[in-house]
C-alpha cells in the first residue's frame, strides 16, 4: 500500500510541474495561424482573417481582399498575455488597444472583448 501511495504521490509531482511549465500556458499555446471567420461587409464579402501570432510578442492579420486597385496590406499589432487576459495594441490608430478574455477549446480560440463581443479563431498551422 505504501508503495501505491508513493508512486501516486510521485504522479502527482510531476503532474503538478507539467502544469506550470509553460508547455501548457496560454503564451505557447496562441503561438502559429488562427482563422477567424469570413466578414460580410455589406456589398462585400471578406475571406476569413488570419491571426499570426510570434513568439517576439508580435503579430498580424491578414485577409484576402482584393477590391479593383486597392487591396487590403496586413495589419501588425504586439500583444501580451496575463493568465486568460490577451491584450491587443494594433498597429493602427482606428482599432488601438483591445482587451480579449481568452479560452482556448482544443484547436479553437474563443476570443471576448470588453464589449461582450465573441471571435472564434480556428488553428491553422504551429509556429
Amino acid at each position: 500500500m505504501k508503495k501505491v501511495l508513493s508512486i501516486a504521490v510521485v504522479a502527482a509531482l510531476i503532474l503538478t510541474m507539467f502544469a506550470g511549465c509553460s508547455l501548457f500556458s496560454n503564451e505557447k499555446k496562441i503561438l502559429g495561424t488562427w482563422e477567424g471567420e469570413p466578414i460580410d461587409a455589406y456589398v462585400i464579402e471578406i475571406d476569413a482573417p488570419l491571426y499570426t501570432f510570434n513568439e517576439d510578442g508580435t503579430g498580424e492579420i491578414s485577409t484576402n481582399l482584393d477590391i479593383g486597385i486597392v487591396s487590403a496590406k496586413p495589419i501588425s499589432f504586439k500583444y501580451t498575455i496575463e493568465e486568460d487576459t490577451l491584450t491587443v495594441t494594433y498597429d493602427s490608430d482606428l482599432l488601438g488597444t483591445v482587451t480579449y478574455t481568452m479560452e482556448f477549446e482544443d484547436d479553437m480560440l474563443n476570443l471576448v472583448d470588453e464589449e461582450g463581443e465573441k471571435t472564434v479563431l480556428t488553428k491553422v498551422e504551429e509556429d
